[in-house]
């Protein structure tokens, strides 16, 4: 994994290494110091599944998540994984 202080920062403040896009160990820290730690994300506006039974798919980092409106009118988020047939929608 390459830490972030070994790399070399181009003087300019506008310009980052371009190692950082695509070094793995760099991306597996992104994701386990952004994505699954214990912030609230903001993944889907309401507008995005208008009517009752409407659905929007997507990923947060690696985990695959669904939001639904519900026949109550509420959006929902889910761990998107069917637990009988480990399919995803």
């Amino acid at each position: 994994m390459t830490n972030t202080n070994d790399l070399i920062w181009p003087k300019k403040m506008n310009k980052v290494p371009k190692k950082i896009f695509v070094d793995e160990g760099l991306f597996e820290e992104e994701l386990e110091k952004i994505f699954y730690g214990r912030e609230w994300h903001p993944v889907c506006h309401e507008s995005e599944v208008p009517e009752v039974g409407d659905f929007k798919t997507f990923q947060v980092g690696r985990i695959p998540l669904y939001a639904a409106r519900g026949d109550d009118g509420q959006v929902r988020v889910f761990y998107n994984s069917c637990s009988h047939r480990g399919n995803q929608m």
